[in-house]
């Protein structure tokens, strides 16, 4: 699963970048792989189909046309095998599967996080909603001269709003390269907010791998002992305090920070948006 989240990030590039560049039919087709793949970029369609309104209001409905034909045609495409042999279903199993998977008992500390994050998540939607239809309000009734840039600043916002509840940090390299774009190109305060929220992912990525990257260090480049590894997996066992591992204490102070960096990603964007239409009903 994890290797998905890197051709994630690329085909929902990938669907920006040619919606931008004005080739509707392959913008909806790369846009229809990558909610196929995985659910997440499917929240980003207010913010795109914002933009398509904003760049040509005349025509908006033939370029939207374009793109959920192509959308449509990529979809006949992927789902053409199991339309054949009559399965489907088969196809929308992540949406289905991770749908039952909320009420699977969990087995271990890193289950129990993530079944239970899954709660979060749903309880969060109403919040990453209102998030997702106020920023493609606010692309929607742009009216400034680089609206490209705009665009790119709330796909990175957008992306990321999708994600107030982080069970695992390797979903971050969805929103990571459009908040590299807002942080390197348009707004440097990003910057270290940025940055905070890369050291925090990958150390709560270390965590939650526990000794795996340990075992690769040592089977492939023969960095480390086997006696080293051996040490590590014992004190990640040692009680903390009462019943909570050292292990546990980690993963959740890692994941307290990770949840601090996006929360203030998202706070300084409202903050400025804030004071923006402040000052200009001043």
């Amino acid at each position: 699963m994890r290797r998905l989240f890197p051709l994630l990030a690329l085909l929902l590039l990938l669907a920006v970048y040619l919606v931008m560049d004005g080739r509707n039919y392959m913008a909806g087709g790369a846009f229809c792989i990558a909610v196929m793949t995985k659910f997440f970029p499917a929240y980003a369609i207010f913010l795109l189909v914002a933009y398509l309104y904003n760049r040509d209001r005349t025509a908006f409905i033939r370029s939207l046309s374009q793109a959920v034909i192509g959308a449509f045609v990529m979809l006949g495409l992927i789902l053409l095998p199991d339309i054949i042999q009559g399965n489907v279903d088969v196809a929308f199993g992540f949406l289905t599967n991770r749908i039952g998977s909320v009420s699977d008992s969990a087995d271990s500390f890193v289950d129990t996080l993530s079944s239970g994050g899954y709660t979060v998540v749903m309880l969060l939607q109403p919040l990453v909603f209102a998030i997702q239809f106020y920023l493609a309000y606010r692309m929607a009734k742009y009216d400034g001269c680089d609206r490209d840039g705009r665009f790119l600043k709330l796909m990175a916002l957008s992306t990321l709003a999708v994600f107030l509840w982080t069970p695992t940090p390797v979903y971050l390299l969805v929103p990571l390269p459009f908040l590299m774009v807002l942080a390197v190109v348009y707004e440097r305060r990003y910057l270290r907010p940025l940055m905070f929220l890369i050291v925090s992912a990958t150390v709560y990525e270390l965590v939650i791998l526990n000794v795996s990257t340990l075992l690769q260090l040592d089977v492939y480049y023969g960095l480390v002992s086997s006696e080293y590894i051996i040490s590590v997996a014992e004190w990640f066992n040692d009680m903390f305090f009462m019943e909570f591992s050292n292990f546990m204490a980690l993963s959740i102070l890692a994941g307290f920070f990770l949840t601090i960096a996006i929360y203030l990603i998202l706070f300084i964007f409202f903050k400025d948006e804030y004071e923006s239409r402040r000052a200009s009903h001043a």
